[in-house]
This record gives C-alpha cells, structure tokens and sequence, in this order.
C-alpha cells in the first residue's frame, strides 16, 4: 500500500481522520511511501500553525515515525511509468484548486505503477481510477494537505511505541526561551515572582 502525504500528516497530528487511515494501515501486509510524499508531509508539519519548526527538524521527525512503522521509504521502480501515470491522470483530472495537485498526480502514479492501494481520504484522488483505501468513508473525506493548510496537534504520540519524536524538539525549544527569558531578568530590574 502507498501511503499519501495527506496519510501521514493526518496519522502524525492526530486530526479527526487519524484513526481511519490508522484502521486501513493496520490492515495492509506492506506499506512504503516516497521521498515525495514524505517531502510534502515535512513541508505541511514544519508550518507554522504546525509544528512551527525548521525544515530539518520535521524532516528528522517524519523519517523517526515512518520508520519506526515499517513504512519503507523508496521509490516506484520505473521513473519512466511514473511520469506517464502522473501526466495521464493529470490530463484526465485536471489540477489546481478542487482538482488534484501536481503532487497528487505522483502520489497517484506511484500507486498506478506499483498496482498497490493508495491509503488516502482525499477526494480528488479517490475520484480516479486507482484503487484507494478506506474502502469506505467514516466522515467528510480531505483535500491535499497543500489545499488546506489548517491543521492542527492535538495529542503527544505520533509512533509506533507510543513516543514523540516532536518532543526532543519541544523540550529544546521551552529550555532555550526558558534561558533567553533568565538572561532578560537577569539584565532588568524587572521580576517575576
């Protein structure tokens, strides 16, 4: 099973449809995802209404969880039948705004190329030709995650093992404004008590 950007990110910050795209996930014997859709989910994660942190650290974070649920990391065998996967179903569908994105199209086409599931709810890619999971919809399916860009941590226990690979990030963040804030009071005669 190919699991989308949109997969990821729902999983990781444990939006409404988490434990649906939880429930397909369990349910697939192998599941591997791209440099690309990991790539897109990095770039949604580090935004700032997000995890609001830099590039590298969702990046270390997103590769954390991925692996740490057997998720391979790889890429379509055949570059060649990607592309005329992702150019045909753009041509077919369209692109742009309650169309699929440019990289729905190679989320679709490495579905296509592999003849494996896509795990995704978004409705644009489940309006396609490709084989999708959930089979069946629990609540309002979503959009890409580069449409809608709302989105929002509810609870601390993105892997597999029930840590957080955001809290190292957390943690770093409060101790140094924590130190920035003991530096100020030590240079004001304001404080805090």
């Amino acid at each position: 099973m190919f699991v989308d950007a949109c997969a990821i990110v729902s999983i990781m910050a444990e939006e409404d449809s988490a434990a649906t795209y939880e429930e397909a996930l369990s349910k697939a014997p192998a599941a591997w995802t791209s440099a690309l859709a990991a790539w897109e989910a990095i770039m949604v994660l580090s935004r700032a209404d997000q995890l609001n942190c830099r590039f590298v650290e969702a990046d270390g974070a997103v590769v954390e969880w991925i692996e740490a649920r057997d998720i391979a990391l790889r890429d379509p065998p055949s570059p060649r039948e990607t592309l005329a996967h992702a150019v045909a179903v753009a041509e077919k569908h369209g692109l742009g705004k309650r169309a699929l994105s440019n990289i729905d199209c190679f989320h679709y086409a490495a579905a296509k190329a592999t003849k494996e599931l896509l795990l995704t709810l978004n409705r644009a890619l489940r309006a396609t030709d490709v084989e999708t999971m959930p089979k069946r919809l629990t609540e309002k399916p979503v959009s890409s995650p580069s449409i809608h860009p709302r989105r929002t941590f509810h609870r601390a226990s993105f892997d597999a093992s029930g840590g957080n690979p955001f809290a190292k990030l957390r943690a770093g963040r409060l101790q140094d404004e924590e130190l920035l804030l003991k530096q100020f009071l030590g240079r004001s005669s304001l404080h805090l008590g």
